[in-house]
């Protein structure tokens, strides 16, 4: 390994870097609120920073860096860099072309720039810091080993979240076609290819309601409908829909709608048309 240290008089920029086997490591300082104007960088590199903020602007997007968060910046993509607080003071290990390539082989997408606020991410290069300040001839081995981990956890991390709002609306079709005897939870977890407890949650968090309380709201859209436009015996609209009997679909149609089936029917029969009141 070895290291060497430098200034940029225009910034007030300190670095001081280290080449660890395939892998260069950096620590900056900067003056408080420094701003570098678009500039692009020859490798990839993961950033964090131990004190202070770090933005990263490209176009219009832009990646924050704080207490928690981790950035990855891209090879040769013109950015302009913003650093906030009293001293700034950031740490980044550069990667070459060479790893990208081979990680994109096993799912890696690494191939933008992208931020993410994962005390995990971060606390796996800090041991990569660690590594970059032991003089042990092994800490290369190290570091290496630690940046292979991260590729691996950002790339799994990245692809499983956007893997679901995709995963998401292929259960939401299942259960558009099957409300009446829907899946369960353990079934449609299988099929989505996720933990039941995540695919519940993220059901949640997309749609702003629980699985439960989707089927409810297709059932009495389609009972609705069915009450409205055809002269189906209620009993037998609740039976289809997948109620349990008549009465707990009146109490469920009626907690949704703020009327009952039977006063549905006869504002139809009233008006003759279809109102719908899901």
């Amino acid at each position: 390994m070895k290291a060497h240290s430098g200034t940029e008089p225009r910034l007030g920029l300190s670095r001081k870097e280290r080449c660890m086997g395939d892998l260069v490591a950096a620590e900056f300082s900067y003056p408080r609120d420094a701003f570098r104007a678009n500039h692009a960088h020859d490798r990839a590199a993961f950033c964090c920073t131990f004190a202070g903020v770090y933005e990263a602007r490209y176009g219009d997007r832009t990646f924050l860096c704080a207490a928690q968060g981790l950035v990855f910046r891209p090879a040769g993509e013109a950015h302009s860099d913003r650093f906030r607080g009293a001293s700034p003071y950031c740490f980044a290990v550069e990667l070459p072309a060479e790893w990208l390539r081979r990680s994109q082989l096993y799912g890696g997408v690494l191939s933008e720039p992208r931020s993410w606020n994962s005390p995990r991410f971060k606390w796996l290069l800090q041991q990569v810091y660690r590594e970059y300040c032991d003089e042990d001839p092994i800490a290369a081995l190290g570091a290496e080993g630690l940046i292979w981990q991260l590729i691996a956890e950002v790339s799994r991390h990245d692809s499983r979240h956007e893997c679901v709002p995709q995963r998401l609306e292929m259960i939401r079709e299942v259960l558009r076609s099957h409300f009446a005897s829907p899946p369960k939870l353990t079934e449609l977890a299988y099929l989505a290819g996720i933990h039941p407890a995540h695919l519940s949650r993220s059901f949640h968090r997309h749609y702003g309601c629980t699985i439960g309380g989707y089927v409810r709201q297709l059932r009495v859209e389609f009972a609705g409908r069915q009450l409205a436009e055809t002269d189906q015996p209620i009993a037998e609209i609740a039976l289809e829909a997948g109620f349990a009997h008549q009465a707990h679909f009146s109490t469920a149609f009626k907690r949704q709608t703020g009327r009952t089936p039977a006063e549905v029917r006869r504002f139809r029969r009233r008006s003759g048309r279809y109102a719908n009141f899901a």
